[in-house]
C-alpha cells in the first residue's frame, strides 16, 4: 500500500514538473526596437491589430539603446524591485518595466538615469494614447549605448565575452 502511494506521488510530481517546464518555455525572440518603430508609424487600425498580435503572446522582445528616464526603488510582496521608465530612440515610445530578478536588480542598480540599458521581456501593454509599451517579466541584459554606432557594429564591441575574429578573416 505504501509503495502504491509513493508511486502515485512520484507520478503526480513528474506530471507537475512536466507542466511547469512546458509553461516556462520561452517563445521566439524578436527585435523590440523594430516593434516600437513599427508601432509608432502605424495607423490606429494597424496599432489595434499589432496590439492584439503582440500582447499576451509567448514572444519575447529584445530592446537596445533604451535611455533610462526614471528609476524608482520599491518592494513587491516584500521583495526589492526597481520600476524603470525608459525611452526608445527610433520611435520616442516610452518603455516601462519592473525589475525583480536578483541578477537583473544588480545590473539595473549599476545604471544611472540618463544612461542606456538593454532588456528582454514580454509585452503586456501597448498603449497608443500614452505612447507606452510595458514589459513583464523582464531580464536586464547589460548597460548599453544610447544609440547604435554609425556603420557596422560588431558583437565583440557590445559583449566582452564574444569570440573575436583574427584580423584578415
Amino acid at each position: 500500500m505504501i509503495r502504491l502511494i509513493r508511486a502515485s506521488i512520484a507520478v503526480a510530481l513528474l506530471g507537475y514538473a512536466a507542466n511547469v517546464s512546458l509553461a516556462l518555455q520561452a517563445g521566439p525572440q524578436k527585435s523590440g526596437n523594430e516593434l516600437a518603430c513599427e508601432f509608432s508609424m502605424a495607423t490606429d487600425k494597424d496599432k489595434a491589430k499589432m496590439t492584439k498580435e503582440v500582447v499576451g503572446s509567448a514572444t519575447t522582445y529584445y530592446f537596445r539603446y533604451l535611455r533610462v528616464l526614471k528609476k524608482e526603488t520599491t518592494t513587491t510582496n516584500g521583495f526589492p524591485c526597481v520600476i524603470v521608465e525608459t525611452t526608445e530612440p527610433s520611435s520616442d515610445l516610452y518603455i516601462k518595466f519592473k525589475v525583480v530578478k536578483k541578477v537583473s536588480l544588480e545590473l539595473i542598480n549599476g545604471i544611472n538615469e540618463g544612461e542606456g540599458v538593454a532588456v528582454t521581456g514580454r509585452v503586456i501593454v501597448m498603449d497608443k494614447d500614452s505612447f507606452t509599451i510595458v514589459l513583464e517579466p523582464v531580464i536586464v541584459r547589460h548597460k548599453d549605448k544610447l544609440a547604435p554606432k554609425l556603420g557596422k557594429e560588431l558583437r565583440e564591441e557590445v559583449d566582452p565575452d564574444a569570440v573575436k575574429m583574427p584580423p584578415g578573416k
